[in-house]
């Protein structure tokens, strides 16, 4: 039977002229307040629903800092800032409010995001401007973004750590003397921000990534979001060149979160039938995620997209189960908990690689999915090169009267919730983490047939 299509799955949102069009949005905001912890109880057999997705928080948190240079000096009669608060994951709002600082102190919470694109944005400006964010963000390193700047001539001190945050930002011009070698082994977000302000640096930038490049993905995203802003560049092998110029965004149709997806098309292959549909939600995307089709491909699902958004299907008998799921993370680095969640409830051996850089994420990623499959009676066996070995329990042991801990981590509270599926029940902390990407999860998860309530 298919999916009933609602006339809110047939709309689609268009920014203009770097504008939000909201006469075209029909979206339900959501913000789901349960800042405890949450019971799922999990669905029994197939499953069918329309699944309406956040934005891609990637994809926003890059055109917002496109929006802002582009137009920093008419940030009150910008729309797009107004609809933001609105439509958009909190990681976004964050950003969206660090970068309309003027002056003074900048808290960027647990958003790695926002800390690295609102550091290379308050060097462009004039002010002093204190960077710093949670324990956790803190801890996490940065010193490769701020040696980048610091070519560029930016002013910046650490306020404790040597290469972490806190920092003290004295903005004003940067200027490029010749080409800036920067490692693409820790974090892609590092070379998103400098290609981010690059056009605003007097004389362009040229960049010399040095692999091993970690989530290339992201980094193309970005130069694709920079054309469309109509920016002269050149990329040749690792190199990058980006003429000085202005961002003029003319027209931005901004893409369904396939990060999110990834939950509802796990669930869907773990009940083990049914059907979904994702409005707004396109194979032809600029977000790396978007390769899980080939996976759930693989997997026996079938895709059908259609004008207004996209289908997964499973049929029973079509349902493949591998000896040892074998997936490549260095480029999807998100994906490593889905997938692993995946494979503890399917009962399947896993072979992952590409993790080098899980335990430098919002928790140790790492550490914690190794905790918690222990937890659950399975193993996993890291190498030092990026290699995951994952060893399925016999019968797997969900956590009696015991609350799953998300460590602030939103991918830590969603994965989580798949173990559940097939009708079993999971306690997880912290409900509202999910905010930080997918305000509506718990609720567009019930469409499911899951029931979720405060524990």
């Amino acid at each position: 039977m298919p999916v009933k299509k609602s006339a809110s799955a047939q709309e689609k949102a268009v920014v203009v002229c770097g504008r939000l069009n909201t006469d075209c949005i029909v979206m339900s905001d959501s913000r789901e307040e349960n800042t405890g912890a949450i019971r799922v109880n999990g669905a029994i057999g197939g499953i069918e629903a329309s699944i309406k997705l956040p934005f891609s928080k990637s994809i926003l948190n890059r055109w917002l800092v496109i929006d802002f240079l582009a137009k920093s000096e008419k940030r009150a009669e910008n729309p797009l800032v107004e609809i933001i608060d609105q439509y958009s994951p909190e990681d976004v709002l964050h950003l969206r409010d660090l970068l309309l600082e003027k002056n003074g102190n900048l808290f960027a919470g647990h958003g790695g995001t926002t800390a690295r694109f609102g550091l290379a944005v308050k060097c462009l400006q004039d002010g002093v401007w204190q960077l710093s964010g949670t324990d956790r963000l803190n801890s996490r390193p940065i010193g490769i973004l701020v040696d980048g700047l610091r070519k560029l001539g930016a002013n910046i001190e650490y306020l404790k750590e040597e290469g972490r945050l806190p920092v003290k930002i004295y903005g004003g011009e940067l200027v490029s003397e010749g080409p800036i070698a920067i490692s693409g082994g820790v974090s892609s977000q590092f070379i998103s921000a400098l290609l981010l302000i690059a056009p605003y640096v007097k004389n362009g930038l040229c960049l010399q990534i040095q692999p091993p490049i970690l989530s290339r993905t992201y980094i193309e995203m970005t130069l694709s979001l920079m054309r469309t802003a109509n920016i002269k560049l050149e990329k040749e092998g690792n190199n990058i060149l980006v003429f000085p110029g202005h961002y003029h965004p003319e027209a931005f149709v901004p893409e369904r979160d396939w990060s999110a997806a990834s939950y509802f098309l796990a669930a869907l292959y773990l009940q083990g039938m049914g059907q979904l549909y994702f409005p707004g939600l396109c194979l032809n995307s600029i977000q790396g995620d978007a390769q899980i089709v080939d996976i759930f491909s693989d997997l026996g699902m079938e895709f059908r997209e259609g004008e207004k958004g996209l289908e997964a299907l499973l049929r029973p008998k079509e349902k493949v189960i591998p000896s040892c799921l074998e997936l490549d993370f260095t480029h999807i680095p998100d994906m490593a908990q889905t997938f692993v969640l995946l494979c503890l409830r399917e009962g399947l051996e896993g072979r992952f690689t590409g993790c080098d850089n899980l335990d430098l994420k919002e928790t140790q990623r790492l550490q914690k999915l190794k905790a918690l499959v222990e937890l659950c009676g399975g193993e996993i066996v890291a190498s030092g090169s990026g290699l995951l070995h994952f060893i399925s329990p016999r019968e797997i042991k969900l956590p009696q009267n015991q609350t799953l801990k998300t460590f602030a981590d939103h991918r830590m509270a969603m994965s989580q919730a798949l173990l559940a599926c097939q009708g079993d029940t999971v306690e997880i902390e912290d409900a509202a983490v999910v905010g930080k990407s997918f305000p509506a999860f718990w609720s567009e998860l019930e469409k499911l047939g899951f029931l979720c309530r405060p524990a």
